[in-house]
């Protein structure tokens, strides 16, 4: 392939260990929370890890949907760019969500066990410990997705990307830049089509694609499409001072920009 470079790419493991870790701690919390004993007497207990065992199971199943939860949002709604939206999914699906599931997992267990979870004091006790615990989570994941866009910014500030990182049948690709005729936004999943109108998954949200493309060669069109200069075939004036853009290779959709956006849009191709 001559304009793509594939290069392989793995996952750290160290994300699997570190909910494994925190999933072990929590698990032990929750055991002994409100317990007498101290942790050397426990350790003699069996019960002791029975309950263990159990409570580590659903933490790390919490945990795991935590991780893709935040995976899935950091790619579509970027803190930043959709502040009010991303705030709302994160309290659903990042904390009440796991929530109602954590509470499910536990009468599970305890029916397990022949006892009705109503007849516990989970919900008086565990429970609301473990939300807590998956707000603490959340915003872990918040914090480390701020550092690593700032991180991002700063690489952008001392050097311009030449390529950038693709995937498509499980290769991982480097595409140059000057390939690149738009990116966009479909059914959940970002892509990047190419001059020749080859078609490539991206991992990033949109948000972050942006920060990493030179603001001369590439315009946020709308908040599915952004689009290199190389591809604009021509544009046009439409209602209430908006515009509608056309590209090569074709767009699916209209491509609309909004009003807000035309006078930048201008600005840019004029440039």
């Amino acid at each position: 392939m001559d304009s793509e470079r594939v290069v392989t790419y793995q996952f750290p493991s160290r994300i699997l260990l570190v909910r494994i870790a925190a999933s072990l701690v929590g698990a032990h919390f929750l055991v002994s929370f409100g317990e007498q004993y101290h942790i050397f007497e426990l350790l003699l207990d069996p019960e002791y890890y029975t309950s263990l065992a159990g409570s580590f199971l659903i933490a790390f199943i919490l945990l795991t949907i935590v991780h893709y939860i935040n995976g899935k949002l950091d790619i579509n709604y970027d803190w930043l760019e959709n502040l009010y939206r991303r705030s709302i999914l994160q309290f659903l699906f990042g904390l009440v969500i796991p929530s109602i599931i954590a509470y499910l997992l536990a009468a599970v267990y305890f029916g397990i066990h022949g006892i009705f979870i109503l007849d516990t004091v989970y919900l008086q006790y565990d429970f609301p410990v473990v939300v807590i615990l998956l707000g603490l989570v959340n915003l872990l994941y918040i914090m480390h997705y701020m550092y690593r866009r700032s991180k991002t910014s700063d690489r952008l500030e001392m050097v311009e990307r030449s390529d950038f990182l693709v995937h498509k049948a499980g290769k991982n690709i480097l595409l140059p830049i000057e390939a690149i005729a738009y990116f966009f936004h479909h059914e959940g999943d970002n892509y990047v089509r190419t001059s020749k109108g080859e078609e490539f998954l991206v991992t990033q949200s949109l948000d972050q694609v942006q920060s990493l493309l030179p603001g001369k060669k590439f315009f946020r069109a709308n908040r599915q499409v952004i689009v290199n200069r190389q591809a604009c075939e021509y544009f046009e004036p439409i209602e209430n001072g908006k515009l509608q853009l056309i590209v090569q290779p074709g767009y699916a959709d209209r491509i609309i920009i909004s009003q807000k956006r035309a006078k930048g849009f201008k600005e840019w191709a004029e440039s």
